[in-house]
């Protein structure tokens, strides 16, 4: 959430200080960073959840399988 908050402070400043133009494209072109960022964020916090629940799973087919030989 901070890197939002400093990127959209960046681009306020940008626009006060230089041209329009810059601050439009670097505006653009950050908020698509940004985007992707997300995205690949989240995507990597969903896989490491199924990994998660694949371990889980495993984890009690090995204990019935314990419980089945002993």
């Amino acid at each position: 959430m901070m890197v939002y908050a400093v990127f959209l402070i960046v681009s306020l400043m940008i626009a006060l200080f230089s041209s329009l133009l810059f601050s439009s494209i670097f505006f653009i072109v950050g908020s698509v960073v940004l985007a992707a960022l997300y995205v690949w964020v989240n995507t990597k916090g969903a896989d490491m959840e199924v990994s998660f629940q694949i371990d889980v799973d495993q984890s009690e087919l090995e204990r019935e399988l314990y419980e089945q030989v002993a």
